[in-house]
């Protein structure tokens, strides 16, 4: 019905936490990866009615008080620049410091992964090392 209205779109609210794996947050991540998912998949199954997926950072709300500052802003400023990109962009990450902070995280997200790979594989090598130690004495 959505799309016989004419001008109509629809605006999916995610986060950035949706891209990465978070300890003790999984259920939290998991919604916002299945939110990026359906978004994109809506987008393809209706192209005549405008889709945006906004991929936030820290924005205050009734429910998250952060302080305010370089990369936390409040939800009328988001909002805001939300609809700044809409209907132009596909996604949106919002406000200036969000955009920046996505392309770091999405440049460098492999990175961590990397460092706790040789952290484990270092970690289970001296374990080794040191059961190994204890029981040969």
């Amino acid at each position: 019905k959505q799309e016989n209205r004419g001008k109509s779109g629809i605006i999916f609210v995610s986060s950035l936490t949706g891209l990465f794996e978070f300890p003790y947050l999984q259920v939290y991540t998991a919604s916002k990866n299945y939110t990026d998912f359906f978004s994109m998949s809506l987008r393809a199954e209706y192209p005549n009615v405008d889709i945006m997926l906004d991929r936030s950072g820290h924005v205050q709300t009734n429910s998250y008080r952060g302080e305010l500052g370089l990369f936390c802003c409040t939800a009328e400023a988001h909002v805001k620049a939300v609809l700044v990109d809409f209907p132009k962009r596909r996604h949106t990450y919002g406000i200036l410091s969000h955009r920046i902070l996505s392309s770091f995280t999405k440049t460098f997200q492999e990175l961590p992964k990397q460092l706790l790979r040789v952290i484990k594989r270092n970690r289970i090598g001296q374990d080794d090392k040191s059961l190994y130690v204890r029981t040969s004495k």
